[in-house]
């Protein structure tokens, strides 16, 4: 977008826009999304809807990334997270990572956006694997979707099993968003995340037989791969030679070879253990 500074500083005039009263107003001209840029090209076009010449308008993405930013922000730094809206992590000596992400809907539009909270925790065994089986593809970051246990958090009175997803439309709708996922996070969300980040715990999770969105009755194999990553650092034992036994017994036939290499690593791992 060119711009000509003069002359689309007496566009804004036209609305009461004191182009010295607003600082770095050239820079917020070029700025993609910037709510100046927006007005003016509304101005350039000649079309002067209230909501598009109102300066003061805030698109529902805006007013989430505020709230996130003064409310989630510090009561996830006040449990020993770090990061920015709309991702804070916390992470353990060992290496092991929690993760708390809030996605918007990729349908949601300016007037109406539609979020959920993913939660996410990373067993340091489980990344040491994740590095060789995605190589190169492996992200600088530890991500949501690099979870070993995934979960997510749905509104307050959202019927089980259903995908419920707050909604946002104004900045007042945010706020009260915004309160009730940290509402839900003290529930559902901080407790069970420190509580994964302990070894011990992320084991009996596995061994219970749930890690969230993933369960062994459906996915057998996973949960001994996931209980094989969590014993090998105990060195060989009986118990991890049966765990990685059943992966590699009951492994589809098309993965056999992934099977194979993870058997062979595992195996690796446990004898090169302290």
């Amino acid at each position: 977008m060119f711009v000509n500074l003069r002359a689309d500083e007496a566009l804004l005039l036209q609305i009461g826009v004191s182009p010295t009263a607003v600082p770095g107003l050239a820079l917020r001209l070029f700025r993609k999304g910037s709510r100046w840029r927006r007005t003016l090209l509304f101005l350039r076009s000649g079309v002067f809807p209230n909501r598009a010449c109102d300066c003061s308008y805030m698109t529902a993405q805006e007013a989430l990334k505020i709230a996130l930013r003064d409310v989630l922000g510090p009561c996830a730094r006040s449990h020993g997270f770090k990061g920015t809206a709309p991702t804070w992590r916390k992470s353990t000596p060992s290496g092991d990572w929690a993760v708390i992400n809030v996605q918007s809907s990729s349908f949601s539009s300016a007037e109406n956006l539609k979020c959920v909270i993913n939660l996410a925790v990373a067993p340091e065994p489980w990344l040491r694997w994740s590095r060789v089986r995605l190589g190169p593809g492996m992200p600088k970051s530890v991500t949501e979707s690099l979870g070993l246990y995934r979960e997510r958090l749905y509104p307050e009175g959202a019927a089980p099993g259903l995908d419920a997803w707050w909604e946002i439309t104004d900045a007042a709708s945010a706020t009260s968003v915004v309160a009730d996922m940290v509402a839900q996070l003290d529930v559902a969300g901080w407790p069970v995340l420190d509580r994964l980040l302990r070894p011990e715990r992320m084991l009996e999770q596995v061994r219970s037989g749930s890690l969230g969105d993933w369960n062994r009755s459906t996915f057998g194999v996973f949960f001994a791969r996931a209980e094989a990553l969590l014993l090998m650092d105990g060195g060989p034992s009986p118990e991890l030679h049966e765990r990685t036994q059943f992966a590699l017994e009951n492994c589809m036939p098309q993965q056999r070879e992934n099977a194979l290499e993870f058997d062979a690593w595992v195996r690796e791992q446990a004898n090169h253990a302290d």
